[in-house]
């Protein structure tokens, strides 16, 4: 039982930290450990590979996800993008953690559910240090049940995880410092399967299917065509010199062919299943995925007299994932996130000074930057030059960020399953300024703790999920009849002819980049008083002010949905505050 605070949680102390089996070496998994503590998603493992929000996905004491405080060597690791956990250390560089889950007292704040403190380890009069290497290889992998069952061998599988650290003494007694490094390397194989049009189809010819492929601009009772007849299809079927389902070349649209000598698809390498819209799964390739990281830090800590002690800590995180490009044409596609990459930096600085044996007092100043982009495949492409799509598509000036554009995602009813990718281009660079210091007291039967915790927050954030435009494309437009299409018709044939779908799966995603601060403040008292033996009372009070989002330079926008958009002339525009830009 404890009985010196009436706060709930649990400390993991660096010899469990360092001993303890973790997964990737991911150092917050122990958190699982602390009772109340409820793991979510992709938070196991090593983070590389993952989504960005993962290292902090754990519900604590009922809170939401995402939503508790990290704090590493007193100083927050936590960014204004939703809260995510941008830093997590090297195991081998921690000492020790604690993990707070539940009545937790005035001196933290900022968070909702449960605070998680780690401090990093000092070097010491003695010199130590290590090296390691954990390796996983395909030779060394059992084969899966399917794998094995269809003789296709073993999916490669590479990873190497290796490191080394060292520390000791500068000064006997006086200045010690402590260094380490981490690499991780991970590669593995990944099967395609999809379905991709055949050359000919690619020209127009689908004669080699036997769904009928009708001329839309031949529909009855329109721009002067005959009245439709009951019964009869209301379109004619395609011919070009004298053979059926071939689209004449001079119907070709022009934007569909640069995308189509892009090339937009791959080329077929298998035979596949032959049906009636076509081929099915005649593209197979094994793909290379996986990702890569690194971590150093440096501490220096000295000891200047018999009343004060200082420390000073600079970490350097950089994780990539790695792009999926299974069809050798530079497009990108598999894992939507991939390729994705950021750089954490922080620095710290911490003073502590003994007034008395009754009277101490620390400051810690840190900054931290993480800096995030996930980039999809040609970004910055013109499609105006590149696909001959009119000016006022030029997707980058509408987002008022020019090269931030891509290659269209494009969607085809009928077999065929290729995907060109859909990775948006996000990129986020957060920096946090913090000053934090206390004071504690101790006085009789009371000990008095007072303190401050000020941040600046800044965000310069942009998101495009589909940079280059979503286009789905069905057989309504190449069908034997409009309202009836059945199996008649195919997705290909209308993306050739220029024929976007009647539906509502178009999107040109409009999304300016905007640049933010936020100023928080924190103040907190509170007096851990013992009336009796058997009695301990912590009382606290925090104030704080969380603060608003200040835009810088105008970069922040609103939705207005009654103002005409300029650009489409429709009620709904987006915009910048304190300007006069839409």
């Amino acid at each position: 039982m404890q009985t010196e605070s009436a706060s709930l949680g649990q400390a993991v102390e660096g010899q469990a930290v360092t001993t303890l089996p973790l997964n990737g070496r991911n150092v917050l998994a122990l958190v699982a450990l602390v009772p109340g503590v409820v793991p979510q998603g992709s938070s196991f493992g090593n983070l590389t590979g993952q989504n960005v929000f993962a290292a902090g996905n754990y519900q604590i004491d009922g809170g939401n996800a995402n939503q508790g405080s990290v704090l590493v060597d007193g100083a927050p690791v936590n960014t204004s993008y939703g809260n995510t956990v941008e830093l997590v250390m090297d195991q081998d560089v921690v000492q020790e953690f604690n993990v707070q889950t539940h009545n937790n007292t005035a001196e933290f704040g900022m968070y909702t559910g449960g605070v998680i403190n780690m401090s990093t380890k000092s070097g010491t009069n003695a010199f130590h240090g290590e090296t390691y290497e954990y390796l996983r290889n395909t030779v060394l992998d059992a084969n899966t049940f399917f794998a094995n069952r269809e003789d296709t061998g073993r999916q490669a599988w590479h990873q190497n995880q290796f490191g080394a650290n060292i520390g000791g003494p500068i000064k006997h007694d006086r200045l010690f410092f402590f260094g380490d490094y981490q690499g991780y390397r991970q590669t593995e194989g990944y099967p395609f399967l999809v379905t991709v049009p055949t050359a000919a189809e690619l020209t127009g010819d689908f004669s080699a299917i036997s769904a009928a492929i009708y001329d839309p601009t031949t529909t009855c009772g329109y721009n002067g065509n005959p009245a439709c007849v009951a019964g009869q299809p209301t379109r004619q079927q395609f011919s070009y010199n004298g053979v059926a389902n071939v689209i004449p070349p001079s119907r070709m649209s022009t934007v569909a062919k640069n995308l189509l000598a892009f090339p937009i698809f791959a080329r077929p390498n298998e035979t596949g299943t032959l049906t009636a819209e076509g081929p099915v799964n005649n593209f197979s390739t094994l793909a290379t995925t996986g990702g890569r990281n690194d971590q150093f830090t440096l501490r220096g800590d000295q000891i200047l007299s018999s009343k004060q002690t200082m420390f000073e800590r600079y970490t350097w995180w950089k994780s990539a994932n790695l792009p999926t490009k299974p069809y050798g044409n530079g497009l990108i596609t598999g894992d939507p996130i991939s390729p994705e990459a950021f750089t954490t930096q922080q620095a710290v600085v911490g003073d502590t000074y003994v007034f008395n044996p009754t009277s101490v007092a620390d400051v810690h100043l840190s900054y931290l930057r993480w800096n995030y982009v996930r980039t999809p495949a040609f970004l910055g492409i013109d499609e105006s030059t590149a696909f001959g799509w009119p000016s006022y598509m030029n997707f980058g000036a509408l987002n008022d960020l020019l090269k931030s554009t891509a290659v269209p995602v494009m969607s085809f009813s009928g077999p065929i399953s290729y995907t060109e990718g859909s990775a948006g281009y996000i990129f986020s660079i957060n920096n946090n300024y913090t000053i934090a210091s206390t004071y504690q007291k101790i006085w009789k039967q009371h000990t008095f703790k007072f303190g401050l915790d000020l941040r600046r927050l800044e965000m310069d954030y942009f998101q495009n999920n589909d940079p280059g435009g979503v286009f789905t494309f069905d057989n309504v437009f190449t069908s034997q009849n409009v309202s009836s299409p059945g199996t008649t018709g195919n997705g290909l044939a209308s993306f050739e002819l220029g024929y976007v779908s009647n539906s509502s799966s178009q999107t040109v995603e409009i999304a300016p980049p905007t640049f933010q601060t936020l100023y928080y403040q924190g103040y907190f008292a509170q007096d851990t008083w013992v009336p009796t033996n058997k009695l301990t009372l912590t009382l606290g009070l925090r104030y704080e002010v969380p603060g608003v989002y200040i835009a810088r330079h105008g970069w922040a926008d609103t939705f207005n949905p009654t103002e005409t958009n300029p650009i489409v002339g429709v009620p709904g525009a987006f915009d910048l505050v304190s300007t006069s830009q839409h």
